[in-house]
């Protein structure tokens, strides 16, 4: 039986070959047309104090296709957050709570 270990952002470490092989599956998607975005999901511990270093980072893996944040945190539910990833062309998702005003 398969031991299903916590994970958080501190303990999920990412080397050059894991990007190596996500690299060729979305190559591969991407060449068969079947790659809509490539997504990158944040666990809850993810909050938008983050957003600042989401801006300084120099490397972004797989930028060069269009993507998609999802977020579990609703301190990301702002206007400033959605208008930075409307001028990025980054579409952005929020699994938090549902938000009641229009986000424009």
């Amino acid at each position: 039986m398969a031991v299903m270990e916590p994970t958080s952002a501190a303990s999920i470490k990412p080397n050059d070959e894991d990007e190596a092989l996500a690299r060729e599956g979305l190559e591969t998607l991407a060449g068969e047309g079947k790659l809509r975005r490539a997504a990158h999901q944040f666990p809850v511990s993810f909050k938008n104090t983050s957003l600042p270093r989401i801006r300084r980072a120099p490397h972004t893996p797989f930028i060069e296709y269009r993507r998609v944040i999802e977020v579990r945190h609703d301190s990301w539910d702002n206007p400033e957050t959605i208008r930075y990833f409307v001028e990025k062309n980054v579409a952005f998702c929020n699994i938090g709570p549902a938000v009641d005003r229009p986000l424009t």
